[in-house]
């Protein structure tokens, strides 16, 4: 997906770490 998507969600962005 795009990272956008990952900044756009703080707790996607915290798993996806």
């Amino acid at each position: 997906m795009a990272p956008n998507l990952r900044k756009s969600h703080p707790l996607l962005k915290m798993i996806n770490n």
